[in-house]
């Protein structure tokens, strides 16, 4: 089906409760106090002190304290914990806490592989340390590495923490006299709902297939390329692969796996992989002269350059893309909406720490006035303002490890009072809310841009888009024609000799994307058309399905909005005929596609019409301000068409097309 992206706007800025205010002085006075890798649980923040000891803060002094000591690692967040890892040679304990004494417990404790020394007295085995990493979340269940080249997977209790894949072999050396393990290094790691893709490089055996891991255990995807780069984005896996002609942009989902389009020439490679908005963002040609900001809604036609830079530090905030523009005359922070024109400059200041806290974007710049402090943008330009300067003048308290918890902005920060300790923000509205990029909740959300799929969304899978079409062959005395075609779908390329108005500008055509989807409206007017009978209308109210059409110049369809026949609206049935004036659509669920209203009304030449009207988010409308011009609108049905080009519009904007026929 048609895949439909709306363009987000960054929530409003939040409103600060108050200023930033220094949570403890653990370290006394103007020592450090030690606090490092902040994360998120709950409500609370769990760290590190000097790489360490475990400690949780609720944003008061009182309320920070020690939860374990020993040598901490790996902490990661994952749901409302925080996973982490302690050695306890050979060994490594997998932990997690909620952010309390009492909400802190072992899970299980993780093997290294084996490693034998062969001798003449005999073989002795043990256990090297598992060095463990590589903590990922993915819906409920933890993935991680064991030793680089094992896979284990958690859902949070000992008898759910399991080795689920080891993708070393054992190789013999007469220098050491010794066996060992040796494998790929397992990544990147992308996460789509509940399952795990990766691949992997290095070893002995070569780099491996993609391979996908979930609650069933790990096995190869068929049928697709040799993944460079992985993304999932929002319930579908999105795959950058070389199969010998270039940088190529892959899809997989539970239909297949699909190539999408060559990047470029497919000689610059594709890095930082970013999911924002329903939509994949990456720089091609990282660190060269030829460097550039990409985008994709996982289509051909969707897949373009945005700005001729190189970047860094992408960052989703609110459903934009917020990024740090590398220039020679000085780094820049920029946003994006996934348009050329809605990628624009916020501050000329170089930033760092990028956070997104429910829509507002925190983090640290440094100028001439206040050196680097703490800096906030509601995504405009005048939005974009500092924080607070917590030490006065150009010196700057280099704030770093920025993390939200709910309503508070955790990070630390140095002052020549205190050195370097945590500090903490309080936010309006307290919200918990927060966006997982890779994983889809609704089926809307896995649109796929094929009118011959039926696509959905699978709360452990990921997005599923399944073909529904069917083919039928026509062999006539000199050729055979193979159409396959959706049932009351769209032709795959525009219909020749549709019904045209007698006169130009008789149809228009109105498309409008609102935030939120619900303000989406479609309207298509045909007006003065050529003689049409009302035997050419068939009978919608039983077999005859309508669906208007919307193509570019290049005969790409990028639009179909579906009225099938027969049916129950409501408590009514859809169609209903009016005699000798046609015949009428009505849904007020507007279901499949937005079609609320449809009216066709047969005449003689300059006297028949139609008029289409959709609305709302089940409208599948395609990415505005893009179109290959002319566009073409077909209504089709009954093996016959009515159609308007519509080459010179009047409005043409992301927000807005609107247009009258040539």
């Amino acid at each position: 089906m048609t895949r439909a992206i709306a363009v987000l706007v960054l929530l409003p800025s939040l409103a600060l409760a108050g200023s930033p205010y220094l949570v403890a002085d653990l370290g006394s006075g103007p020592a450090d106090g030690g606090a490092d890798t902040l994360r998120a649980a709950g409500t609370t923040v769990v760290f590190r002190r000097f790489g360490a000891d475990l400690w949780r803060s609720d944003g008061t002094a009182a309320g920070t304290t020690q939860l374990l000591a020993g040598a901490t690692r790996n902490l990661t967040t994952h749901g409302a914990r925080v996973f982490f890892t302690i050695q306890v040679l050979p060994d490594e304990a997998l932990w997690s806490t909620d952010g309390t004494s009492a909400g802190s417990a072992f899970v299980a404790t993780v093997t290294g592989a084996p490693f034998c020394q062969v001798l003449p007295t005999g073989t002795t085995c043990s256990n090297t340390p598992p060095d463990v990493d590589g903590l990922t979340s993915a819906g409920d269940l933890l993935f991680f590495r064991q030793n680089r080249f094992a896979l284990w997977r958690s859902d949070g209790t000992t008898a759910g923490t399991v080795g689920i894949a080891d993708f070393s072999v054992q190789v013999c050396s007469f220098g050491c006299f010794c066996c060992f393990q040796m494998g790929p290094d397992l990544g990147p790691f992308a996460p789509v709902n509940e399952q795990l893709y990766f691949t992997g490089f290095g070893g002995v055996t070569g780099p491996l297939p993609l391979e996908v891991a979930n609650a069933g255990g790990v096995s190869d995807v068929p049928a697709s390329p040799r993944p460079l780069g992985l993304r999932g984005v929002r319930g579908r896996l999105f795959i950058v692969a070389d199969d010998g002609s270039g940088q190529t942009l892959w899809t997989h989902d539970g239909g297949g796996t699909r190539p999408i389009t060559l990047l470029g020439d497919g000689t610059r490679a594709a890095t930082r992989l970013t999911a924002a908005g329903g939509l994949l963002y990456f720089v091609l040609g990282e660190g060269t002269a030829a460097a550039a900001l990409w985008r994709s809604d996982g289509t051909a036609v969707g897949t373009f350059e945005l700005l001729a830079a190189d970047a860094t530090e992408l960052t989703a905030v609110g459903g934009r893309l917020a990024f740090r523009r590398l220039a020679a005359g000085g780094d820049e922070l920029w946003i994006s909406d996934g348009t050329q024109s809605g990628t624009t400059l916020l501050s000329p200041l170089a930033p760092s720490e990028l956070t997104d806290v429910n829509g507002t974007l925190f983090f640290v710049a440094s100028d001439a006035a206040a050196g680097a402090e703490l800096w906030q943008s509601d995504g405009t330009a005048s939005g974009t303002t500092r924080v607070a300067d917590l030490v006065a003048g150009p010196e700057g308290s280099a704030p770093s490890d920025l993390v939200a918890a709910c309503a508070r902005l955790y990070f630390t920060a140095t002052t020549p009072a205190t050195g370097r300790e945590l500090w903490a923000l309080d936010l309006s509205p307290g919200t918990c809310a927060s966006t997982d990029e890779a994983s889809c909740t609704t089926d809307a959300e896995c649109g796929d841009g094929d009118a011959c799929t039926s696509d959905t969304c699978d709360a452990a899978a990921g997005c599923a888009s399944i073909p529904f079409c069917t083919t039928t062959t026509t062999t006539t005395t000199s050729t055979t024609t193979t159409t396959t075609l959706p049932p009351g779908a769209c032709s795959a390329a525009p219909l020749s000799g549709c019904k045209q108005p007698v006169a130009a500008g008789q149809s228009k055509l109105v498309l409008k994307d609102h935030t939120p989807d619900a303000g989406d409206t479609v309207t298509w007017t045909w007006s003065k058309g050529a003689a049409t009978a009302l035997p050419d209308l068939g009978d919608p109210l039983t077999i005859t399905d309508y669906v208007l059409c919307l193509y570019d110049s290049g005969a790409t369809l990028r639009m179909a909005l579906r009225a099938p026949a027969g049916g129950t609206c409501g408590t009514k049935p859809c169609w209903k005929a009016a005699g000798a004036k046609g015949f009428r659509y009505a849904d007020k669920d507007r279901t499949p596609d937005g079609v609320k209203t449809l009216a066709l009304k047969p005449g003689d030449s300059g006297k028949a019409k139609a008029k289409l009207i959709a609305k709302a988010e089940n409208v599948p409308l395609p990415t505005l301000g893009s179109f290959a011009l002319p566009l073409r609108a077909q209504l089709q049905g009954n093996g016959r068409c009515w159609e308007g080009v519509y080459g010179a519009p009047r409005v043409n904007t992301t927000e807005e097309f609107k247009a009258t026929s040539d």
